[in-house]
């Protein structure tokens, strides 16, 4: 497979910065006020085929394979009618990386990766054809750029971690201000925030680490060890458990109690990425498995025993190696998980549905592959629209699929890639805009698309 992102991000060159930075200008220069308006939408219809000391205990898995049966291929329109696509919003010359949702001001903030800066959207504005409402530097340093970004509700406070410095900063959008920076480990990847207890966690990648922040305080209040190079993390409501994945032999997912900030158990597994279902409180994690020496893409049910319930086989041989995640997803509409697996070196990807309350395979629908010198790129990101209840799958190429919750695909969207000194303009994440109704879709080098939900 063809990954559409490094794992880490590499510094851009001057040169070429320069040249994107020209390109940009003039580009912003020759839309003009009216570029972005209503007549600018291109909509596009195609129906398409601690230093607290924690002790690890391994805790047994009981695991039972669930039949995996797969749906046909169909295609239909959405009730909100075909969706529309808008003139891409410039937000800078380097790769935005992850985003999040602030419901305090409604804005969607978007952290760029290999840049000193995050910024942040409104979608009204964007569809009005303002680019971005303001750019804040928040890792100081060149080249220090932004990795991840979590809201916290208890503080109204973005936390953004900084990879190079291996610190966390603390910033008030209510007054557009940097509070603090707080000094977690080296590499700091994920965020996962837990409301009961305020505190933010943040997976330390190089120190094999997850750092607790008090957001009382802003400081350390623990650091969890022994945990190989830690990326996703995910908070358990029904049992106030945290799941974090360890990405290096021998590998599996850590569990953790937030009351106490001490390590539960590990459960094995070479997991990629974990959801949070809050209609079975469990979680689920995309875990790639050898089966009889081939390789298998499998999705673990955990239930609140924080034991396997179920071991479920999926189409295609792994999932998106994205650091965004992405390749889980949970539908509100009708309680299920979807999950998107890669294709390998022939395709197709495939997006499967999972049944919340039997945790087996309702069916699954295919995604074209796009397939190049003898590999193919992946699908990158999986995000659900409570507004039309619909999967927005970005990705492979330079596409955006719309899925139905009935597993049909119901649109396909060539995206518009703004011309620059890159050729690899591939959407990379993401996210639902709730207030305004919309899915930001950003690819590397800038935040190219707001696909809105009304046609």
């Amino acid at each position: 497979m063809i990954g559409n992102r490094s794992r880490k991000g590499m510094a851009a060159s001057t040169a070429v910065i320069a040249v994107i930075i020209i390109g940009i200008l003039v580009l912003q220069a020759s839309l003009g006020p009216s570029a972005s308006g209503a007549g600018a939408a291109s909509r596009t219809s195609s129906s398409s085929t601690t230093s607290s000391t924690s002790k690890t205990s391994s805790s047994s898995t009981t695991s039972t394979t669930s039949t995996t049966s797969s749906s046909s291929t169909t295609t239909s329109t959405s009730s909100t009618g075909p969706i529309s696509q808008f003139a891409p919003i410039l937000v800078g010359p380097l790769q935005p990386y992850s985003a999040t949702y602030d419901p305090s001001n409604k804005l969607v903030y978007i952290a760029e990766a290999n840049s000193p800066y995050f910024n942040n959207l409104e979608g009204i504005t964007a569809i009005n054809g303002s680019d971005w409402t303001k750019t804040f530097p928040t890792c100081p340093g060149a080249e220090n750029g932004p990795q991840s970004i979590a809201f916290d509700p208890a503080n109204n406070y973005l936390y953004v971690t900084c990879v190079y410095p291996g610190n966390v900063a603390v910033f008030n959008p209510a007054t557009g201000s940097l509070v603090t920076t707080v000094t977690a480990g080296s590499s700091p990847w994920n965020l996962a925030y837990d409301p009961a207890s305020q505190d933010m966690y943040v997976s330390n990648y190089a120190s094999n680490s997850v750092s607790v922040i008090s957001s009382s305080t802003n400081n350390v209040v623990a650091t969890l060890t022994q945990i190989e190079q830690p990326t996703f993390i995910v908070y358990s409501p029904a049992n106030s458990d945290l799941y974090v994945v360890n990405s290096a032999y021998p590998y599996g997912i850590t569990v953790v109690n937030g009351v106490t900030n001490a390590v539960i158990s590990t459960i094995q597994g070479e997991a990629g990425n974990l959801i949070y279902d809050p209609a079975n409180q469990g979680v689920y994690a995309s875990v790639v498995a050898f089966v009889s020496g081939t390789q298998t893409a499998e999705v673990y049910a955990i239930n609140t025993s924080d034991q396997v319930a179920a071991t479920i086989v999926v189409s295609g041989i792994g999932f998106p190696a994205t650091d965004s995640g992405g390749s889980l997803v949970f539908d509100s509409g009708n309680n299920n998980v979807f999950v998107g697996t890669d294709p390998g070196t022939t395709g197709p990807n495939v997006v499967t549905e999972i049944s919340s309350s039997t945790n087996k395979v309702i069916g699954s629908v295919n995604i074209p592959a796009d397939c190049i010198q003898g590999g193919c790129y992946d699908l990158t990101d999986l995000t659900y629209d409570s507004a039309n209840q619909d999967i927005y799958i970005s990705g492979p190429g330079q596409y955006v699929y719309i899925v139905s919750s009935s597993l049909s695909v119901i649109q396909t969207i060539p995206l518009t890639i703004i011309a620059s000194s890159s050729t690899s303009d591939f959407p990379a994440f993401s996210i639902f805009d709730p207030a305004n109704n919309e899915v930001f879709v950003l690819c590397d080098n800038y935040a190219e698309i707001v696909i809105p939900l009304s046609s």
